[in-house]
């Protein structure tokens, strides 16, 4: 938080002898375009470790699913939209749902509302869903470059299960869901190399701890955007999410330690000036 702080400081400092400039209708279309609509797949490799800590005791198990088969990367659908709000706000949206199964085996597991046989073979699902909401607003903008600040808030929806059995032993199976509203602060920024061609980036961080319930976020994303005509454009990414956060239940407290990263690419389609 005090990276942050410092940041937001000197973003000030520096704007405060920035001349405001409106930027010209031949801009590059990233910055000229009000709204931008975007559509395309996520390659995403998921590392995930679920687990359950006692609260009465220190006792605590986990089950780390990259060792139950889980496919190293998943084609999964994501969405953005930006919308400008005159020259210096703008507000973003994104969206991501990542679904992936797999097999593999566990000596024993019994977390939180899962629960299998010792040595079953087990089946494994993870269903993650990424909703991100920010409203930056731009401390430098001209027709080249933008770089600003914002705040938002990142909801994850979690679901994880496992179900397995042992011939003449028995069977068992659960899972687990968490939604989880995560605020956010962070920095963003584009540059355009020329008319058509751009390249930009954001970072997004928070923490916070609450008692029994705790959470930490590293959201982080850079691209390269080119732009045929004023309103048709593609792009290609990297994306990076990691969420470790802790809720408590009843009697135990569900630990979710989840991070997806992996490329992007997708179909811009631009509107208004």
């Amino acid at each position: 938080m005090k990276i942050i702080v410092n940041l937001v400081l000197g973003l000030a400092i520096f704007s405060a002898s920035q001349q405001v400039l409106a930027v010209n209708t031949d801009a590059n279309p990233i910055f000229t375009n009000r709204i931008i609509f975007g559509a395309g797949a996520f390659w995403a490799k998921s590392d995930a470790i679920i687990g359950a800590e006692d609260l009465n005791s220190p006792l605590k198990a986990e089950i780390d699913f990259d060792n139950l088969g889980l496919d190293d990367s998943q084609a999964t659908p994501m969405a953005y939209m930006l919308l400008r709000l005159g020259n210096r706000w703008r507000i973003e949206l994104d969206y991501a749902n990542i679904k992936q199964e797999g097999g593999g085996f566990l000596d024993s597991v019994d977390v939180g509302g899962i629960s299998t046989p010792v040595g079953a073979t087990v089946n494994s699902k993870l269903d993650t869903r990424f909703i991100s909401t920010r409203l930056g607003f731009s401390v430098v903008r001209n027709e080249t470059f933008e770089l600003g600040l914002s705040a938002g808030v990142n909801a994850a929806s979690i679901e994880a299960g496992v179900s397995g059995s042992i011939s003449g032993v028995g069977s068992g199976s659960g899972k687990v869901s968490a939604d989880v509203p995560l605020p956010s602060l962070g920095l963003y920024g584009t540059l355009a190399l020329t008319k058509k061609l751009s390249i930009g980036g954001r970072a997004g961080l928070f923490s916070i701890d609450l008692g029994d319930d705790s959470g930490d976020l590293q959201d982080f994303f850079a691209s390269v955007d080119y732009f045929f005509t004023k309103n048709i454009g593609i792009g290609l990414a990297y994306k990076y999410i990691n969420i470790d956060v802790k809720i408590k239940e009843d009697e135990y407290r569900q630990t979710y330690n989840i991070r997806q990263s992996g490329p992007v690419a997708y179909v811009s389609i631009g509107f208004g000036s």
